[in-house]
């Protein structure tokens, strides 16, 4: 599992994306198996911080991150800043990003996530999730899904359907995915 906590300085991570970690840890997984990126992803008199997030990684479970809210802006999913390598097979995602459920937006979304090149893939769809939430309207930080439950109820075995709708705070959610499928 892959966890990249880097967020705007404005923004309180105590409940959103770290609590990914928190889920994980309940179901048993190991610490040594959740890579956590933690650290501000913020320009500061102009300046670019330093890219904090994860380089090409193998086996993921599951990725969390504040998407086009950090670094990555909104087209990390096919531009190569967040790559995965070898196999990488029933995975999930969740991202904060407001519209990221809508068809067009600026943020990743899921329609970039699902894409044939998404996370490095060469157009063959070998690194796309097989399950994601997001949000077709503006969730806010207390709509969005809990990453907790979302990642805690996957890594236990549950199927992405019971994973993704526990997980749900506000009625702006979207789940894709195969609802049976289970990591």
């Amino acid at each position: 599992m892959v966890v990249s906590t880097t967020y705007p300085s404005f923004l309180s991570d105590s409940n959103v994306v770290f609590s990914a970690t928190n889920g994980l840890l309940n179901a048993g997984v190991a610490t040594n198996s959740i890579l956590l990126f933690d650290g501000l992803d913020t320009f500061t008199n102009g300046v670019a911080p330093p890219f904090m997030h994860p380089g090409p990684q193998a086996n993921i479970a599951g990725y969390m991150c504040w998407g086009a809210h950090s670094t990555l802006a909104g087209e990390y999913p096919t531009d190569g800043k967040v790559k995965w390598i070898g196999t990488n097979r029933w995975w999930i995602i969740e991202t904060v990003e407001s519209f990221n459920g809508q068809r067009a937006s600026s943020s990743g979304t899921f329609i970039k996530w699902f894409s044939s090149n998404a996370f490095g893939t060469n157009g063959f769809y070998s690194n796309t999730p097989v399950g994601a939430v997001s949000y077709v309207e503006e969730p806010g930080l207390p709509g969005v899904s809990d990453a907790a439950m979302y990642f805690g109820l996957w890594a236990s075995g549950k199927n992405f359907a019971i994973a993704a709708w526990n997980s749900r705070r506000t009625p702006y959610f979207h789940a894709v995915g195969d609802p049976l499928v289970k990591r």
